[in-house]
C-alpha cells in the first residue's frame, strides 16, 4: 500500500471512535484545537487499499476546517468516509463515551457505556468523601448502571473493593441482558436487517441496514408515508422491541 495521509495512530488526539464497514475496523482520532477547528483527523484501516486511499483523500480535505463542517461534495471519493464523518461528529456533539480521550480517562477503564462512567470516576467519587454503598447509591451519584444495567457486575466488583460489607446486586436489579449484547456481529447483523426490511409490510418505511458496529448499526430510509422523525421512530420501537434496549442506531 502506497504512502497515505494521516494512516496512523496520533501522538495526541481528542476524539476516537470505531467503526464497522466491510467486516473491517475503520477507527477515527479527531484532534481539534482551540477555535474548534480541525487539527487533523487520522485513520487506521485494515482493508482493501482502495478505501484507504478514500479515507486518506478525506482525511486531508477535512484539516483546517471548522468542526462539523464538511469539504465540497465535488471532491472524489468521499462518501463513505464522510459519512463516518458525520457519525463521529454527531457522538462527539451528543457527548457520549467518545469525551474521555479529553478527559484523560483510560478507555479499558469505562465501565458505563451508556453514561460514559470510568472506573476512575469512582474513585474520584469515594475521594470526595461521599458514602456510596450500593449500586443504587452510585447510579444515582454518577448515573452509573442506570441504563442498559450490564455493567453491574463490574461495578459490584469495584464497590466491594471500596467499601468493608460486601456489595450485592438484589434479584431486582440484576439486568436480564439484551438479546443483541447475546449476538456475534454476524447473527446482529442478519436479524437487524430483517427487523428493517419487515418494516416496509408492517409500517410502510422501506429503510435498509447499510452498516454495524459491536455496539450499534446505521439504517438508511429510503421512503416513507409519513415524516422522517416519525420513521426513525418507528424504526427504533422495532428494533428495541425485537433485539432489547440499548442498541445505538445512527441513520443516514
Amino acid at each position: 500500500m502506497g504512502k497515505l495521509y494521516h494512516n496512523n495512530i496520533p501522538d495526541s488526539f481528542g476524539f476516537k471512535q470505531v467503526f464497522r464497514l466491510k467486516e473491517h475496523d475503520l477507527t477515527y482520532y479527531l484532534d481539534t484545537n482551540a477555535k474548534d477547528q480541525v487539527e487533523g483527523l487520522y485513520f487506521t484501516w485494515d482493508g482493501d487499499e482502495e478505501t484507504a486511499q478514500e479515507f486518506s483523500l478525506f482525511t486531508k480535505s477535512v484539516e483546517g476546517l471548522n468542526f462539523g463542517e464538511l469539504p465540497k461534495s465535488d471532491v472524489p471519493g468521499l462518501h463513505a468516509p464522510a459519512l463516518f464523518y458525520r457519525l463521529l461528529i454527531d457522538k462527539v456533539r451528543r457527548g457520549g463515551p467518545l469525551y474521555p480521550y479529553a478527559k484523560n480517562r483510560d478507555p479499558l477503564k469505562l465501565i458505563c457505556r451508556c453514561f460514559g462512567v470510568y472506573e476512575e470516576d469512582i474513585h474520584e467519587l469515594f475521594g470526595t468523601g461521599e458514602e456510596v454503598k450500593t449500586i443504587k447509591e452510585l447510579g444515582e451519584r454518577l448515573q452509573a448502571g442506570i441504563g442498559c444495567g450490564s455493567c453491574h457486575h463490574d461495578l459490584k466488583a469495584i464497590l466491594s473493593a471500596l467499601v468493608s460489607a460486601p456489595v450485592a446486586i438484589p434479584d431486582d436489579e440484576k439486568p436480564e441482558l439484551p438479546l443483541w449484547k447475546k449476538l456475534d456481529s454476524d447473527s446482529l447483523a442478519r436479524l437487524a436487517f430483517q427487523d428493517v426490511k419487515d418494516l416496509k409490510e408492517s409500517s410502510g418505511v422501506e429503510a435498509s441496514l447499510v452498516g454495524i458496529r459491536p455496539d450499534g448499526i446505521l439504517v438508511k430510509i429510503s421512503k416513507s408515508s409519513g415524516s422522517v422523525e416519525d420513521s426513525k421512530k418507528v424504526i427504533r420501537e422495532k428494533i428495541e422491541a425485537s433485539l432489547g434496549k440499548g442498541l445505538e442506531i445512527n441513520f443516514t
